[in-house]
């Protein structure tokens, strides 16, 4: 009978327990974001930055900025390869422009040789360095 009293019992509390959960006192969860520019306090801002910084493992360099005269090659080797493409373009189209002078051109790092034969405009262009080729056929749109 002591056996069956303390079961009964031991029951009753688990059935208390268990009915208790459900009024288990809530409230809404509500974000609120770290970072400032999305909303979150100014304060974190600084260290934010200071954390990012210590994780970036990117070091500036300034390699790839080139020499003034590297660069003036540049700029005049596509001023030239625009003017080509400018000519081959008009060409094709029958505008009158700058005149198409078919003929073998070395430019930068690159050789251009533009042919004619009435129908089509070819344009083979070559990588010195790479020995790559490609070449171009234009039609005549006359």
């Amino acid at each position: 009978m002591r056996k069956l009293l303390v079961y009964l019992i031991g029951g009753a509390v688990c059935a208390l327990l268990l009915a208790n959960t459900n009024m288990a006192p809530a409230s809404e969860l509500v974000y609120t974001p770290i970072n400032p520019s999305f909303g979150g306090s100014p304060l974190n801002g600084q260290w934010l930055l200071n954390q990012a910084q210590a994780q970036n493992k990117f070091t500036e360099s300034y390699e790839w900025q080139k020499e003034p005269l590297e660069e003036f090659e540049d700029m005049l080797t596509r001023q030239i390869l625009y003017r080509m493409t400018t000519a081959i373009v008009d060409e094709a189209f029958g505008e009158y422009g700058e005149a198409l002078q078919p003929g073998y051109y070395e430019i930068g790092n690159y050789t251009i040789d533009i042919t004619t034969d009435g129908v089509l405009i070819t344009v083979v262009i070559t990588d010195i360095v790479t020995g790559n080729t490609t070449t171009i056929q234009v039609p005549y749109y006359l």
